[in-house]
Parts: structure tokens; sequence; C-alpha cells
């Protein structure tokens, strides 16, 4: 099994993952010990990473999880999310599926029938006193006191433009300082300035900003420059022209931004040069294969 990094996080998962959805589940479900068996193959494999929800098989999916990993904790990154909650159809499908599950493994016809009604979760609820409970539910069922990933289950746009999950696992004080700190009325053309003050007030008040989130974190000789850096950095290794950078962070002169980052401009473009040396030795071992 080959791992690599999740995302831009420290976490490493194996490149192949275990979907979680369908264990309980399916009305093809014959026994608790047999799910647990599969997970624990899956492991012996070198399956690391485990995605499940709240509402995979109403919960029980995360408890199967838990049971089966409760002294590998510290081996396995689990993924789960919240959001739905189970409609008055789902919960009355949720009780009749194991008396249905007998008769459904006796007939295809049946099952085409059943399958369908499964995905009755229901509306959705984003708010932070459910994603709350959703969260403690899910600790408890997967017998753990953290997580490794936590997701919003399939939120809709306004949900991720507004922002306001971020409030559900900060306190309300920091959470109001974050964001604060890119200017809600800022100009198009910049990210943390809004084009109408000076440069130096701009960055005075950002730096104010930042330094009100670390305080409210309690995080003693934290370094304002650092989310600056974080965003500049990440559009830079994402090949954006410093240029661009250079405006998006609100600087006077090119040559500010330059004196700061041009390392990662140039570990950038030694990557490029590599590849295009690389291209052309391919290149010129082909056309030294056809010429043999």
């Amino acid at each position: 099994m080959d791992y690599r990094s999740f995302g831009r996080t420290a976490l490493s998962v194996s490149e192949i993952g275990f979907g979680c959805s369908r264990l309980s589940g399916s009305v093809n479900y014959k026994s608790d010990k047999e799910v647990l068996s599969i997970l624990l193959q899956a492991f012996d494999r070198g399956v690391t990473f485990y995605d499940t929800a709240d509402m995979y098989a109403q919960g029980r999916s995360e408890r199967l999880l838990g049971d089966a990993f409760r002294n590998k904790r510290d081996a396995v990154i689990i993924a789960t999310k919240a959001g739905y909650h189970l409609s008055t159809a789902g919960r009355v499908v949720a009780k009749l599926k194991p008396l249905l599950r007998p008769l459904v493994r006796w007939t295809r016809r049946a099952r085409t029938r059943v399958q369908p009604v499964q995905p009755t979760w229901g509306a959705q609820n984003f708010s932070s006193d459910y994603i709350r409970r959703a969260i403690d539910g899910s600790l408890r069922r997967l017998k753990t006191d953290y997580l490794d990933i936590f997701q919003l289950h399939s939120p809709p746009p306004e949900i991720i433009e507004t922002g306001e999950f971020i409030s559900i696992l900060l306190d309300k004080t920091i959470a109001d300082a974050l964001r604060s700190v890119v200017p809600l009325n800022r100009n198009k053309d910049y990210f943390f300035w809004t084009g109408e003050s000076t440069g130096p007030a701009a960055a005075s008040l950002w730096r104010k900003r930042i330094s009100d989130v670390f305080t409210d974190a309690k995080i003693v000789n934290g370094h304002t420059h650092r989310f600056r850096d974080t965003f500049a950095v990440a559009l830079l290794e994402n090949g954006n022209s410093i240029e661009t950078v250079s405006r998006l962070l609100g600087h006077t002169s090119i040559k500010i931004t330059e004196r700061h980052y041009n390392p990662w401009v140039k570990s950038r473009q030694v990557a490029l040069d590599a590849a295009v040396q690389g291209a052309n030795g391919w290149l010129l071992e082909l056309q030294n294969a056809k010429k043999g």
C-alpha cells in the first residue's frame, strides 16, 4: 500500500480508502461480525483511511468503526460528517430494515423496490447547536475523543459563502476576529486591503486584527505575518505570478513582495526547469531510438 498526505494537512493516509456508507445499511447486511471482519481485513492490507457520516446506516456505520478500531485508534484516520437529519420516512425505513432484509435476500425484484427508499435523510441543518450535538454523537459512537477530519455533509453554496460554520468549532469571539481579518468591503483587485486607505495604514489595521485573533485564542508571541505568508506562499506554489501576489497583498511595490517571497518563486522556477529538462531528455531519447 502506498501512502500520501491528505491535502495540505500533516495527516498521512493510504491511497486506497474505505467508504463506509454501506456498513450495516444495506439490505444485504448479514451480521456485525462479518462487517468487523471486513474492516480488519482492510486494515491488515494497509488501508488506514475510513470515511463515514453520522447518517450512514443511521449511526451504525460509526458504531462499527468504533468497535473495529477502539484498540487501534492512533493507527487509522477517520473522516466523518454531519448536516443531515433523518426524516420521518427515514426513521420508518430504519426500523423496517431488519424485518425486510430476510425477504429482500430472496428476491431481486424486492431489492430494487426497497433500495431506492434508502436516501430519505430529510432536511439539512448546519446550525452551531446541531453540528455540536452531531459531533458529540459521532465521538460517542466512534468511541474516541477526537476526530481526524470533520466535514459538512453536502452543504449548499450559501453555507460556505457566509462562513458561519467557522463559529461551530471556535469560540464566537475568535471566529468574529478571524472574519475581520479580510475586509468585507475589499477591492476586487486586492484581498487584505480595501484599496481605499494608504498601504501603511492598511497594514497597521491588518496587524491589529491578527493580534486580536492571537489574544482571543490565548496564543503567546504569535507572528502576525503567518496568515499572510501562508496565503502568499500557497498562491506562488500554485503558479500565480509574483505580480498577482503583490497586488493581492496590497504591497505598494513589487520589490517588497520579492524581498519576502522570492525563495518560493525561485523554488518553483527550479522545479519548472527540471520538468522542462526532463521532457527534453525524454524527447532526445525518443529521437535517438527512432534513428536507431
